[in-house]
């Protein structure tokens, strides 16, 4: 074993070193020596060749002694940095990322073979770092310019810079130029002259034609294209510009984003008119900036939005994803979707070719625009509908969701649950939330969705916001958290599950309120705790503030224990024998506390009066298990006074077809909104709006087949449809 000051001295400069000695280091040496090493511009092939090993077979542990104790950690470094001692962010560094920093070094380094290179980008197949610098090396194999050549764009719209700089042999750039993948014939087109170029000038894929017109063309190829159909590959033809050498950090910055904005093909379909093609359309609604997006759909408008390329523009834009880097929402995107879907609703507003009903507003008229499009399955394939949810889309957007699901499914049988499956799969992938809060409550009304799945949905936790939308910025909206809430019908299943489902879910997802009312006399302890804590609460009772309560004492009463059995919730009766507030009523009834006659009996002695009938509403559908007749007295008495009293027609609008004996048409509900709108006007009916805007959300399209009977009606149905769809953005 060499002494301390022996390596020392062989480290200080390994070039001067026999080869024998730098790799019986590189075997043999601790991270620091293989560090010094592989920064060595002398050291040869086989001491880093040795150094790929190591790290191949040992890892993160890679030069470590395994009884050392763990490095410092962040904070502790932290601390040292504050009290003067010398830290050397360099050596900090590789002892946080040994691996990473090794082979970032390796695969820069002049003397690494093929095999090195290719080892290094396969162990890091999703860093572009790692990939750019392994195919640019003047040693990299075939198979490394080939992973570059691979490396995806962000849409077809955006230009991959580094595919100029790679040089594949002949036979490679053939085996591209034959390939079924778009992106290595894409390549071949940027790279390749003469004969090779002018048949790919005729492909199929419009990024390979306009690679083809990228970069010095000749005279034949610049003919051809400047007749192509699409507008961007006719402006890069007319262009024959040569494009300017880029250095390395700049296109491993392309890379990051997934390519760099083709400013001239943008521009050229903005400017294309009636003449756009449907799949340029669809790329305006998936990368452009919204105020080219709306510009387009403006023109558009002046002929038809129904056309080809109308179709294409709604199916790109319910695609459309955030633009992220590293994690964040990428520079000069800050407004995301709220701006984009501002400027699309002012155009739809006014557009008079939408084949959707007139009481619908802005953003219900662009949405049941993008579901009826979506929902078609020869525009979009499942998997793309699945990979849209995933990535966070527009069309993944809680309404819209429903909205498209829901025409969809009735096409495809399974649709839901495939998706499910979809979802799943890449939940137990990458460990992220990726589920989409809305389709939980798909799912839960689905058949074929069995209950595991429905659990394993659940624990999987919501997707976040879409980054810029109104959801991500001003979560206090009651109409926001809404969109936020999982509308369950305590009928669709058993309530054992309804109870394992609830309290699976995790922040920001909460149940609806119908929802977490109907799990809180499963256990009497519960019931007891949810009754005591009413009286505290400031405000009205919520699914969300229910389930934060049951959630906080979950873990408290799983340790108690089994609970007694008992026949009732063992609530004091001094509780039910004051008057009672909506919320506690509501409580009452679904505890037992209190039965139907009696809380018919008291709201009929307004002591106090109902605050707006929704929270009874979802108390008779928690409590519709029980069986329709044990809430005959109730639904008797909202039928009865449904056309005097708002709250108690909200309450018989927001209950379920569970709690009746007998279905009732939606014009029934609208005969009756009709005549308390006649006699009272709109401005008191904020709780009926409320309520119609519940029916919306649970079935989009439900209010667009109303025909309210006045002026008066339209504006509180108009109002409903608002209110619905308001989180859209």
């Amino acid at each position: 074993m060499l002494g301390r000051d022996v390596l020392r001295a062989l480290l200080a400069d390994p070039a001067a070193n026999a080869p024998e000695v730098n790799v019986a280091l590189a075997e043999e040496g601790d991270l620091e020596a293989l560090h010094k090493l592989v920064k060595c511009a002398g050291v040869t092939s086989d001491v880093l060749d040795a150094i790929g090993r190591r790290i191949e077979d040992e890892g993160a542990a890679v030069g470590t002694d395994p009884d050392a104790p763990p490095p410092d950690s962040r904070e502790a470094r932290r601390r040292r940095t504050s009290d003067g001692e010398d830290v050397d962010p360099e050596l900090e560094a590789l002892k946080a990322d040994p691996v990473g920093v090794l082979d970032g070094l390796l695969v820069r380094h002049a003397h690494a073979r093929a095999s090195l290179l290719d080892a290094v980008a396969l162990r890091h197949p999703n860093v572009p770092d790692y990939v750019l610098h392994a195919a640019l090396h003047p040693n990299a194999s075939p198979d490394a310019v080939t992973r570059a050549a691979r490396w995806p764009s962000r849409s077809p719209l955006h230009d991959r810079p580094w595919l100029a700089r790679l040089g594949p042999d002949a036979p490679t750039l053939e085996t591209w130029a034959a390939s079924d993948d778009p992106l290595l014939r894409e390549a071949a087109a940027r790279i390749a002259m003469g004969s090779l170029r002018r048949t790919l000038a005729r492909d199929t894929s419009r990024r390979v034609r306009r690679a083809c017109a990228t970069g010095g063309i000749d005279d034949e190829v610049q003919r051809q294209l400047a007749c192509d159909p699409c507008p961007d590959v006719r402006e890069r033809a007319g262009r024959r510009a040569a494009s300017e050498p880029a250095g390395d950090a700049w296109l491993l910055g392309a890379m990051k984003k997934g390519g760099v904005m083709a400013d001239d093909a943008a521009g050229a379909l903005v400017e294309a008119g009636t003449s756009l093609d449907a799949e340029g359309a669809a790329l305006v609604g998936m990368v452009l900036p919204p105020e080219q997006v709306a510009r387009v759909l403006g023109e558009l408008d002046e002929t038809s939005v129904s056309s080809d390329a109308g179709i294409g523009l709604a199916v790109g834009l319910a695609r459309r994803a955030p633009e992220m880097e590293d994690g964040r929402l990428a520079e000069g995107h800050e407004e995301g979707v709220s701006e984009l879907i501002e400027a699309c609703v002012r155009v739809v507003a006014r557009s008079k070719a939408l084949p959707v009903s007139p009481v619908l507003t802005g953003k219900a008229r662009l949405a049941a625009w993008l579901g009826e499009v979506v929902a078609r399955g020869d525009l979009v394939d499942e998997d793309e509908l699945a990979a849209a949810m995933v990535s966070g889309a527009v069309g993944a957007h809680g309404i819209l969701l429903a909205r498209w699901i829901g025409a969809r499914a009735g096409r495809a049988p399974g649709l839901v649950k495939r998706l499910v499956g979809s979802l799943l799969a890449v939940a137990r992938g990458t460990r992220a939330a990726v589920v989409p809060a809305r389709f939980l409550s798909i799912a839960w009304d689905c058949a074929d969705v069995g209950d595991d799945e429905m659990l394993a949905l659940a624990r999987a936790g919501a997707a976040p916001p879409l980054p810029g939308s109104r959801l991500a910025r001003a979560d206090s909206d009651a109409a926001v958290a809404a969109a936020l809430e999982v509308d369950l019908d305590p009928l669709a299943r058993s309530l054992q599950t309804l109870d394992q489902v609830v309290l699976s879910m995790r922040a920001p997802l909460a149940p609806s309120l119908r929802a977490a009312l109907a799990v809180v006399p499963s256990d009497p302890r519960r019931s007891r705790m949810v009754v005591q804590s009413l009286p505290t609460w400031q405000g009205e009772p919520t699914g969300r503030r229910i389930h934060r309560l049951l959630k906080a004492n979950a873990i408290a009463l799983s340790a108690a224990g089994r609970a007694p059995s008992s026949s009732g919730p063992s609530i004091p009766p001094l509780w039910s024998s004051r008057d009672l507030p909506e919320g506690e009523l509501a409580v009452g009834l679904v505890t037992g506390t209190l039965s139907a006659q009696d809380v018919a009996d008291r709201v009929r002695k307004g002591r106090p009066p109902l605050t707006n009938g929704l929270m009874l509403g979802a108390a008779m559908d928690a409590a519709a298990s029980k069986g329709k007749a044990s809430l005959a007295p109730l639904v008797e008495l909202c039928d009865e006074q449904a056309r005097h009293d708002a709250a108690l027609l909200a309450a018989a609008i927001i209950a379920g077809p569970g709690v009746r004996a007998k279905a009732r048409p939606m014009q029934s509900a609208m005969a009756m909104v009709a005549a308390m709108a006649e006699r009272v006007g709109a401005a008191p009916m904020a709780c009926v709006v409320e309520a119609l805007a519940t029916l919306e959300r649970r079935k989009p399209g439900t209010l667009e087949a109303a025909t309210p009977g006045s002026p008066v009606a339209r504006a509180v149905v108009g109002s409903a449809i608002a209110r619905a769809y308001q989180s859209i953005g």
